[in-house]
């Protein structure tokens, strides 16, 4: 599938700027000492840490696809935190593991840009905070009591917004209550992956592409087997996501498989200045499956919106890497939020469908920051 035809705008984009060659798979039986599987943002992250940490340890990537493929480089490129989940993760971990995921996911978003920054990943990371909204009376005070929490703990990045500044920032009318963190922002979520893949080669990660683990042999050294080859690792990370479930069914029980749709403007920047959107925030509201939308460092609007899909047996079914059937849900949706912009084809805008995102939801808890925001990243409805 050649950049062009590629239904996900953000890695058609990647591929385009990285001049894309198709990737050489592993075709030999090879040793490391650790071997992840996945190229997504965990997997990356992991190697990346793993390398800093102990610059002679040989860590290897396995990835079915390429690096980005799966959710990491069709997210909405959301930057957020899980502080508005907090009261979900009391209820799963405790206090004060929860108090410290938020923490770390807060403050990972800024080594995120600072990493960025030093090795030099153009992936339009624009740390301008978010708005988390309501948009009906029903929605209005729902935010609160997590904010009076966090403000109760110390860790509370959260205000309240005035009704001027939610207008004029938001780029819609239909906000009627907001909060903003600066903790927060937006990336295009494939140009990240493929920059973390360029700085983990660079930090001496092998990685292979186009490599499918097909059987995972345990034992010490534990050996994972692909279709031509194969990796024999002191440690296997296994940092697949969704797709946890299509190799491990123990994991059936501990992981939903939910799609997250999203569609794409064309280039609008005049528009975009008269709609009063501020540049690289993002902004979330209060539905449970809820719209998220933000523009782009190239002047379009991507809207999104989760939970129109579970898939079944919570298996990452091939809709996943199609165009969204769920276009004129998503088009109701852009024109309700958005009419001074407008959605039609036959508009000035247009709108063009992503694909589909498998959303995994799970409750395991990962106790390093890069991957915290990583998973955060990868797997939130928000991403």
């Amino acid at each position: 599938m050649s950049e062009k035809s590629h239904p996900c705008h953000w890695i058609a984009q990647a591929k385009q700027i990285e001049n894309w060659v198709e990737p050489t798979p592993l075709n030999q039986d090879i040793e490391t000492d650790v071997c992840i599987v996945g190229g997504g943002y965990t997997g990356l992250w992991t190697a990346i840490l793993l390398k800093q940490k102990s610059p002679q340890l040989r860590v290897t990537i396995v990835e079915k696809r390429f690096c980005g493929s799966g959710a990491s480089g069709v997210n909405g490129g959301c930057m957020l935190t899980w502080a508005t989940k907090y009261p979900s993760m009391v209820k799963m971990f405790g206090e004060k593991q929860a108090k410290f995921l938020v923490e770390e996911s807060e403050r990972v978003v800024f080594e995120i840009e600072a990493f960025c920054k030093e090795h030099d990943i153009d992936a339009g990371l624009r740390r301008n905070g978010t708005y988390y909204t309501a948009t009906n009376t029903a929605q209005c005070g729902s935010m609160a009591p997590t904010v009076d929490k966090l403000e109760e703990l110390g860790i509370n990045s959260w205000r309240k917004t005035d009704e001027k500044e939610l207008n004029g920032n938001t780029g819609s009318a239909k906000h009627i209550e907001g909060y903003y963190s600066g903790a927060a922002g937006s990336v295009q979520p494939a140009l990240l992956a493929r920059g973390l893949r360029k700085a983990a080669l660079e930090l001496g990660v092998e990685i292979f592409e186009n490599t499918e683990m097909t059987e995972l042999k345990y034992g010490k050294p534990a050996t994972v087997i692909t279709a031509q080859g194969s990796v024999k690792a002191e440690q296997v990370v296994l940092a697949l996501n969704a797709w946890m479930v299509d190799k491990f069914k123990e994991f059936k029980n501990s992981i939903v498989v939910v799609s997250s749709d999203m569609v794409i403007t064309k280039p609008v920047p005049e528009l975009l200045k008269k709609s009063k959107l501020a540049e690289g925030v993002t902004v979330v509201d209060s539905r449970i499956f809820v719209h998220y939308y933000r523009d782009t460092v190239d002047g379009r609007v991507m809207l999104g919106k989760g939970g129109n899909h579970f898939s079944f047996k919570n298996q990452v079914e091939p809709m996943f890497n199609q165009h969204t059937k769920y276009l004129p849900l998503l088009k109701n949706s852009f024109d309700n939020l958005f009419p001074h912009i407008g959605a039609s084809r036959s508009a000035p805008t247009g709108l063009e469908a992503q694909t589909v995102r498998p959303r995994a939801s799970h409750s395991s808890a990962i106790l390093n920051s890069k991957t915290i925001f990583s998973m955060a990243l990868a797997i939130r409805v928000t991403a």
